[in-house]
């Protein structure tokens, strides 16, 4: 079982350019096998597809591509083999790299659900609780990892260096007996340990925590474990009195409306990669260089506690004002962060996570290379060039879904054309929408989900023959507007007639699942994420 990692924690760990190297190649080598392996695609697209099925609310046909591409490979028709396949892996291969250099790094572990102290609340309902925890201080119980391992911990929000948890996992055969455990669920002990106020004030309503044993993310945790300590909290407020009105429902509405969290993490970062740049520029150790960055760390702490009170602001009222403190902490570094041009400095792969959510800005930050654990992620991901595929001897989707009794003047032309003319709309429509600046990404996708429901509706009123859709089939292959011919083979493929998958009915169909072995010396074995697979063929 593997999960993503995030760039708050990786950007929190000190690795080098060879260790972020070493900690993508399966990630790396993974993509490959998507660009080159027909096999590994098809069972990738399958578990996409099964996890989305999983989260559906409802038995609407899916509108993702992914889904469609799936079931094509699935005939043995050569779909792999046309030109709007070779588009779709090259698309997905990218998103893939472009998931991974925002530090969604695949790393053996899991999200688990924080449990405190279980058998401790156990006992003390009956009045056996002696203020004793059977989990000692520095370990947690978890049913996923061997006993006695280390485990490296991240809960998200995770602001800085003392965020980072290494505990160890140990035996409990009484919360064993008592509690029905999953891989999924974590037992920590927060007696007489800061364990709370180390995974950024968090509590038991439901918050999970990443753990994973990766060994190399742990060695890197533990390089300085004990000289960054904890950021911990030191401000308690009452909680509110407040009455259940509308005047008070509206006044907690309005002082909870502007929420600073998304600020802190980026301010937080921005320092956490000047304090790793620092190092790293002078030469010298972490505890040697310690008292020249440790006022930085304090600054990134008082941020971490920030966060603390953003997240809690609904239950208590503080008297911080969150905006203030950042804006004195901008202003505390900004000299530091001052180009000669007047620009701000800014870690380069925080121009990358601006690009992606379209709010980059060249003319008044300056993103550059810091020696920084996300940096070197995003030199390692661009420096990355997967092996090439052969795009010879392509076949077109004629060569695929031509009829065996193919009858030219049962072709409804206007219908053809009618289609192109609203595939052509519906593809600007879009077009337009994903330019416009002023709207939010979630409304933009809204409105292309409009846009393209429209469209399906629209062509689930006619009744297209197969002729019809072969021709228009023929058309799309020399259509010179690949995005339109792209976008309405996908479209057609839900045509609610299932034209298309009545012309597949000629093939075999079959599936392929990757099944983990020990036996590494076979043909068909393959190395995903460390683990060895065979392929296991199924006609269906």
């Amino acid at each position: 079982m593997f999960d993503q990692a995030h760039y708050q924690l990786l950007n929190t760990l000190q690795l080098s350019r060879d260790e972020v190297s070493e900690l993508v190649k399966d990630s790396l080598s993974y993509v490959n096998l998507l660009n080159t392996d027909i096999d590994v695609m098809r069972y990738h697209l399958k578990c996409k597809a099964l996890n989305e099925m999983e989260h559906s609310l409802t038995n609407v046909i899916s509108n993702n591509k992914s889904e469609i591409v799936y079931k094509m490979l699935c005939y043995d028709c050569g779909f792999e083999n046309t030109d709007i396949y070779h588009q779709f892996k090259k698309d997905l291969c990218k998103a893939y790299l472009k998931n991974i250099k925002r530090g969604h790094v695949l790393v053996d572990g899991t999200y688990a659900t924080l449990f405190g102290n279980p058998l401790e609340m156990l006992k003390s309902s009956i009045g056996l609780f002696n203020g004793k925890s059977s989990l000692k201080p520095g370990t947690v119980h978890n049913i996923r990892y061997p006993y006695n391992s280390e485990l490296l911990g991240s809960r998200s929000p995770h602001v800085t260096i003392g965020n980072i948890l290494v505990t160890k996992n140990v035996a409990n055969k009484e919360i064993d007996t008592y509690f029905n455990l999953t891989k999924n669920i974590i037992c920590i002990n927060s007696i007489d340990e800061n364990i709370l106020e180390r995974l950024s004030g968090a509590d038991f309503d439901s918050d999970s925590l990443l753990i994973t044993d990766n060994e190399l993310m742990i060695s890197a945790a533990k390089k300085h474990y004990n000289l960054f300590k904890v950021p911990t909290r030191n401000i308690n407020p009452p909680k509110s009195k407040r009455h259940y009105t509308y005047e008070q429902l509206a006044d907690l509405d309005e002082k909870t409306s502007s929420n600073k969290i998304g600020e802190i993490v980026n301010l937080s970062q921005e320092l956490n990669s000047l304090l790793w740049d620092i190092i790293s520029k002078s030469g010298g150790t972490v505890e040697n260089q310690y008292d020249s960055i440790k006022e930085i760390y304090y600054d990134v702490c008082q941020l971490d506690v920030l966060s603390n009170i953003e997240i809690d602001r609904a239950k208590r009222e503080f008297s911080v004002n969150t905006a203030r403190e950042l804006n004195k902490m901008r202003e505390k570094y900004e000299n530091l962060l001052r180009c000669e041009d007047g620009r701000k400095s800014m870690p380069n792969f925080l121009g990358f996570i601006a690009d992606t959510k379209g709010y980059r800005n060249d003319l008044k930050k300056d993103y550059k290379k810091y020696e920084t654990t996300m940096d070197y992620l995003l030199e390692s991901i661009n420096g990355y060039r997967s092996s090439k595929t052969s795009k010879k001897n392509l076949i077109k989707l004629r060569d695929i879904f031509k009829p065996d009794n193919y009858d030219k003047s049962k072709v409804k032309y206007k219908q053809i054309e009618k289609i192109l003319d609203m595939a052509k709309n519906t593809v600007a429509y879009n077009k337009s929408i994903y330019m416009n600046k002023s709207i939010e990404p979630e409304d933009k996708k809204t409105y292309r989900e409009f846009a393209r429901d429209n469209f399906l509706y629209e062509i689930n009123r006619m009744k297209i023959n197969e002729n019809t859709m072969y021709k228009l089939l023929c058309v799309l292959d020399s259509y010179q507007d690949l995005s339109v011919r792209n976008y309405l083979f996908y479209i057609l493929y839900e045509y609610e007639n299932e034209t298309l998958t009545d012309m597949l009915k000629k093939y075999n169909s079959f599936d392929v699942t990757l099944v983990t072995t020990e036996e590494s010396i076979e043909k068909e074995t393959i190395n995903i994420y460390g683990k060895m697979h065979r392929k296991s063929r199924i006609l269906q």
